[in-house]
């Protein structure tokens, strides 16, 4: 009996964890937008040089995208300095855009993004010091 409570707890283990490594995140700057698609120019892993990969990610009706801007005073987590994030829709997406996608994979093999989170510069982050 202990045997097969061990064998159900360690399947159910063995399958979150499963579930988990299926989302991953992808950030880079958007290069290209399509209609329920964007291609990103990401950093990829290291080996010995800078090795730059475009990534087509679909986006979807249940993608959520939101801007990150940091704030002056104190942010919702409680921290002077932190992030306030505000919803956008997929349509204010730009070219240049920073973006950090999380995804997931479709049947088909895909990318999809279930969530998309946006940093634009700032004009006094972008000024020149004096």
């Amino acid at each position: 009996m202990r045997f097969a409570i061990a064998l159900v707890l360690l399947a159910g283990v063995a399958l979150a964890g499963a579930a988990a490594a299926e989302d991953m995140k992808h950030s880079g700057t958007i290069t290209e937008i399509a209609p329920n698609r964007i291609t990103i120019l990401e950093m990829g892993p290291w080996a010995g040089s800078a090795a730059l990969e475009r990534r087509s990610i679909d986006i979807d009706q249940q993608t959520t995208v939101a801007l990150a801007e940091r704030v002056d005073d104190t942010g919702p987590a409680g921290w002077p300095g932190g992030f306030r994030e505000t919803p956008l829709s997929p349509s204010d997406l730009r070219v240049g855009d920073y973006v950090t996608v999380t995804t997931t994979k479709s049947e088909a093999g895909r990318l999809v993004a279930a969530s998309i989170s946006v940093v634009r510069p700032s004009e006094a982050a972008s000024a020149s010091p004096r």
